[in-house]
């Protein structure tokens, strides 16, 4: 029987008061140093499964000013009633003693039977971990709505902090369908950084990538080359641009005539060695 597929235009992940949600208390796996304080909640939509409520983000502006691309109509979301079991290791790094982390997630098709009328593949609802933790590494067990005989395997997974601080996520582990989501990344708060796309571990050349991931898959491109920004604008620690630039601050002509230091990259004089992109301002003398 085919998946009720259908579209909604806006984002219906208010909270845990809004109506038609129902609140299911998890045990975390294995939580080291953790503190007394609320119990890990996993909150999922308990309204009719035949509609949709959960989009595609929707067109943000980032910290450097690069638009987010975003298809310009809405996400298919399959409706599903069953869960896919998994366990989540992520750590974090702020002061306080207990910290709230809020955490949507959200799996994505690997098929290509299964894409929407913008071409992306389709995905399952998002559930939203509500959790406490302390400093360190803790792995929680989570349950994602997945229809693994209709949608099959799933090939990427889509993170929102809806917290107030960054979480450093290792793997997420799902046990039927077996997939690892080697993740080892940094997701920052929504405000600073919308959203986090992680791939399964699995190696594509473009024209055998599947179709419901091939726009997906470019997105990340574009915005690991930091298309669209410009190449003076200040990068801070939650972009991920990873573009080659020149070395053009060898020297210090500010300070004194004798220290400038021609500028090695990008020209037929010294076309080679290039780095990192850091976008830190040129010096005042030319």
């Amino acid at each position: 029987m085919p998946m009720p597929i259908r579209h909604s235009p806006t984002l219906s992940c208010t909270g845990t008061k809004t109506p038609g949600w129902t609140t299911t208390m998890l045990s975390p796996a294995r939580a080291p140093g953790r503190r007394d304080g609320p119990r890990p909640v996993l909150i999922m939509p308990s309204a009719a499964r035949s509609q949709l409520k959960f989009l595609h983000p929707k067109t943000n502006l980032i910290s450097h000013g690069a638009i987010t691309p975003t298809p310009k109509s809405a996400r298919a979301v399959a409706a599903s009633a069953r869960r896919v079991h998994g366990r989540l290791l992520l750590q974090s790094f702020v002061d306080s003693a207990d910290s709230r982390l809020r955490l949507s997630l959200q799996l994505m098709v690997d098929s290509n039977k299964h894409t929407g009328s913008d071409g992306r593949g389709v995905r399952g609802e998002a559930a939203v971990l509500d959790v406490v933790i302390a400093t360190g590494e803790t792995e929680l067990d989570v349950e994602l709505p997945w229809e693994d005989e209709a949608l099959g395997v799933p090939g990427a997974v889509l993170v929102t902090n809806h917290s107030d601080f960054p979480v450093y996520l290792t793997v997420l582990s799902l046990s039927s369908p077996a997939v690892h989501f080697i993740c080892d990344g940094w997701v920052h708060p929504a405000g600073k950084h919308p959203y986090r796309l992680f791939f399964t571990n699995d190696a594509y050349v473009k024209e055998k990538t599947p179709a419901a991931l091939l726009k997906d898959r470019e997105d990340e491109l574009r915005e690991l080359r930091g298309e669209g920004v410009p190449a003076d604008e200040p990068l801070q620690k939650w972009d991920r641009v990873y573009d080659y630039a020149v070395y053009n601050d060898l020297g210090n002509p500010d300070l004194r005539k004798d220290l400038a230091r021609p500028v090695l990259g990008g020209s037929k004089e010294y076309p080679y060695p290039r780095r990192t992109r850091t976008s830190r301002p040129p010096t005042k003398t030319g």
